[in-house]
């Protein structure tokens, strides 16, 4: 991006008096690239606000764009894990309903759907370019942190049938409340 002359002054000076995040922000290759990073970082902030402390130590020790892919896919795996965790309780805690429970796989597999539907929604590729070419090395970070995200939202969805609903909300529909679930 080129640095237009303000008033009259040489680029040189204008830039020498910006703040590095602003020299840095023009030194970026083009808007893409911006709005790309300024993307990258929201998701990132959003997903590692909700991890554990595991996690953001991964982060704080990472030195490099590979130690954030790797600390990002292990985000990634353990909010999976907790997914996968809170449906097998959710099965045995439901096991006396069998419609219930047909129901809940059906709802898991269309999500597995929509989880997979979204991620490429966000990383879209052609069949001439590859993710990595597209969105550069932060890519596989991204895409872990989006997943991850997504996974949280569900297991906090599915944790209603956990914990339980509130004794008199008329809209239960399947969920026990949590005097039932004991």
């Amino acid at each position: 991006m080129r640095l237009p002359q303000i008033m009259g002054t040489e680029r040189s000076r204008a830039s020498s008096i910006l703040s590095p995040n602003l020299r840095f922000l023009m030194n970026l290759r083009s808007i893409k690239q911006f709005a790309f990073y300024a993307c990258f970082c929201l998701t990132l902030a959003a997903a590692s606000a909700q991890t554990a402390g595991s996690s953001k130590d991964c982060l704080a020790s990472a030195n490099n764009q590979l130690d954030l892919n790797q600390c990002a896919e292990a985000d990634a795996s353990a909010a999976d894990r907790d997914l996968n965790r809170t449906y097998q309780l959710i099965a045995k805690k439901y096991a006396d309903q069998p419609l219930f429970l047909e129901r809940l796989h059906e709802s898991q597999r269309a999500w597995l759907k929509y989880r997979d539907a979204q991620v490429e929604m966000k990383f879209p590729t052609s069949a001439k370019q590859t993710a990595e070419t597209t969105y550069g090395s932060v890519y596989p970070m991204c895409y872990a942190a989006y997943k991850a995200k997504l996974a949280k939202e569900r297991t906090r969805e599915l944790r209603e049938w956990l914990v339980g609903i509130e004794e008199g909300d008329v809209c239960y529909g399947s969920a026990k409340t949590p005097a039932s679930l004991k």
